[in-house]
Formats: C-alpha cells, sequence, structure tokens
C-alpha cells in the first residue's frame, strides 16, 4: 500500500468517525448534509498536498491552511471521543456493581459529544500554538578530551520550511540561538520541506546572519531530496551553511563528522569517515539525520546528533516512531562510547500542530571535569 493510499484511508476513516458518530447521537437534521459535504471537499485534498500546491494562489492556501487544521481537529475528536467512551463504560461497570446509578448517568451521549466536540477545539489550539513556539533546551555533559573551559553548541534539526514555517517562525528561532550564545551551530536535517525547489531567499539571508565563533555546520536530511538536491545544495549555499556530506571538519578542540541521510545513500560512509579519527584524542561529534545506529560508526564518536522523529510530534504516533526509529527523544548512551541525542526538532510536517511533543532548538554545553588530564 502506498503511503498516499494510506494517508486517503485515514482521511476517510477520520471525517467518517466524525459525521456517523455526530449522526447517531443528534440525528440526520437538516444541518447533516452540508456540514458532511463541507468537511469532506475540506479534508480529502490533504491526500494530495502536492496537487492542492499548484491550484491558484487564494485556493490553495486556503485549503493548505485550513483542511490541516481541520484534519487535526478530526484527530484529536476522535481520541476525545474515545476517551469519554471509556469513562462512560468505568461509569456503567459501576452502576452494575451497585454505586447509585443516578450518579453515574450524569455523562449522557449527548454531553459526551459535545464535550469531545470542545475538547479537540481546546486541544487542536493548543497543539497549533505549541508547534509555532519552539523552546530551548539545555543538556550540560562533561568530557575529558576538551580543552579547559566550556564549548556551547546549538543543534538545529527538521525545521522545515514550507507554506507554515517562513521567514517569520524562522526569526522566532534565530532569536533562541542568539540568546544561546553558542560557539557552533549545527543543523541536523530536514531544514527544507515543500514546495519543492522554492527559492526561500528571505530565510536563506536570516540564517547567513549566523556567526559562531567555530562556524555553521548541517548535513542533508530525506526531505531534502524530495525538495530537489540541486536547490537544496544551492540553498545552503546561500544561506552560508557548510554541509558535511561524508567528510568532518577539523576545529580547534574538537572534529565535526558528518553524513548523508539514508535516501541518499549517507550512511554507508559513517564506518569509513569516523575510522579516520579512531586514535584521536579530540572530542568527535557526528552528525546523523536518523537516530538509528550508523553501520561501523559504534565506538568512534563522542556525541551523535540527530533528528528526524519530531518526538512524534502528535500523540499517539510517539509509539510507532519509537518503533521504527530506536529512539523517540532525549540523550541516550551509544554503544562503545558517548552519547547519542535525539531532537524533537524546531518545526513540524504534516499537520501543523503537536501535542505532548513541544518542539525544540537544543543547546549543549560541554566541559571538561576538574581534575581531569590535560
Amino acid at each position: 500500500m502506498s503511503f498516499q493510499t494510506l494517508r486517503l484511508l485515514v482521511i476517510l476513516g477520520l471525517a467518517s468517525h466524525f459525521l456517523v458518530r455526530l449522526r447517531l447521537v443528534y440525528g440526520a437534521g437538516h444541518w447533516f448534509a452540508p456540514v458532511a459535504l463541507a468537511l469532506l471537499v475540506l479534508v480529502l485534498p490533504q491526500s494530495w498536498p502536492g496537487q492542492v500546491q499548484s491550484w491558484p494562489e487564494p485556493a490553495a492556501e486556503c485549503f493548505l491552511t485550513v483542511g490541516p487544521l481541520a484534519l487535526g481537529y478530526l484527530l484529536f475528536f476522535l481520541l476525545a471521543a474515545l476517551s469519554l467512551d471509556l469513562v462512560r463504560l468505568a461509569l456503567a461497570w459501576s452502576a452494575s456493581l451497585g454505586a447509585p446509578a443516578a450518579r453515574l448517568n450524569f455523562l449522557t451521549a449527548e454531553k459526551s459529544a459535545a464535550l469531545a466536540l470542545a475538547l479537540a477545539a481546546a486541544i487542536t489550539l493548543n497543539s497549533y500554538h505549541m508547534a509555532h513556539h519552539p523552546r530551548l533546551l539545555k543538556v550540560e555533559l562533561q568530557t575529558a578530551r576538551l580543552p579547559a573551559g566550556e564549548l556551547r553548541i546549538v543543534q538545529i534539526s527538521d525545521v522545515h520550511l514550507s507554506r507554515f514555517i517562513r521567514s517569520g517562525e524562522l526569526k522566532r528561532m534565530m532569536a533562541l540561538v542568539h540568546d544561546a550564545a553558542p560557539d557552533l551551530v549545527v543543523f541536523t536535517g530536514d531544514l527544507l520541506d515543500s514546495p519543492a525547489g522554492a527559492a526561500y531567499e528571505e530565510e536563506a539571508a536570516l540564517l547567513a546572519g549566523l556567526k559562531p565563533r567555530l562556524g555553521v555546520f548541517a548535513v542533508l536530511g530525506n526531505h531534502e531530496r524530495y525538495f530537489g538536491l540541486p536547490e537544496a545544495l544551492d540553498f545552503y549555499r546561500r544561506a552560508g551553511i557548510k554541509l558535511l556530506r561524508g567528510r568532518a571538519e577539523e576545529l580547534p578542540g574538537l572534529v565535526v563528522a558528518g553524513v548523508d541521510d539514508e535516501v541518499f545513500g549517507g550512511e554507508k560512509d559513517a564506518g569509513r569517515l569516523l575510522e579516520a579519527f579512531r586514535n584521536d584524542r579530540r572530542f568527535i561529534l557526528f552528525l546523523k539525520h536518523r537516530p538509528a545506529p550508523a553501520p561501523g560508526a559504534a565506538g568512534l564518536f563522542d556525541l551523535q546528533l540527530s533528528g528526524h522523529t519530531h518526538g512524534g510530534q502528535i500523540w499517539p504516533n510517539h509509539f510507532l516512531v519509537a518503533r521504527a526509529n530506536g529512539q523517540l527523544h532525549g540523550l541516550h548512551p551509544a554503544p562503545g562510547r558517548g552519547w547519542a541525542y535525539t531532537s524533537r526538532g524546531a518545526g513540524f510536517w504534516g499537520l501543523p500542530l503537536r501535542f505532548l511533543a513541544p518542539p525544540e532548538i537544543t543547546l549543549f554545553i560541554l566541559r571538561r571535569p576538574a581534575g581531569a588530564d590535560i
């Protein structure tokens, strides 16, 4: 089954659940047919977002802005309605055990549906706000492989520049980066998204304003392929970001190595790339879009920075994402030595929403332990 077919089935399932449940609870009045038609017209084009982007601008803007929010609302309505169904079942079970029925029958089907409608609206609005307001997270690590003092590294992952994330959102992200006062800034893939090949001139200029002491580096994610590799390479050049495509950059006190995402076949280069620094006493920073261990890389880096998972983005997607990628979010010991960190990402993909997975920009503060041998 193709991804597009699966997406269409999910959309039809969410819309059908919403309409059937409302009809069962409130009946089939004159309201039902126009509501059903309007809903389907709004959400069905979300199965073909690429084609919608080619529509005339007002129509495309409407369907690509309101449509995803409506689809998110349907998802949250499903979650809220199922949760309330469980509550009603628990109340019915309590009544069957002898609890006073009058006290337990307050949550009627009509009240449950109304509450689900309200909860879905509140969660959609909150999730939309959360998706557009990343926060700065701090991770402090100690390592004897650095000179005395501290090193400040900012990781930005999965920005997904698109219709939803443009210069305004990017300015907020850059403000967080500047506040962190980093020595080094790294992007771990999926900086670009859609529409394919967009120039993003203002966004490139914003990124070109980053001037940390040790530079700005990046690796390619899977969405750079969908965006178009030649166009992506041109954007990174204009943004003043150095791409590490199976190569390493030697900086004062550390080595920064990076590989392309697996859609470009980059992970096969990881072992060869890092093996060259096996006996190096400097701190080895390894950039890789997906968190799954790269073949031959175990024990050859001190810190791997990845993204891709979005931390699940919308619960309960967390469970599927964790199963598919091995890690969902956060800092974990890496096989052999060092750590691996998976960012929830600064942007979003698909729906402009985040539920129980807040976006982040991450500041790593690396310090040498007191008393460590020089």
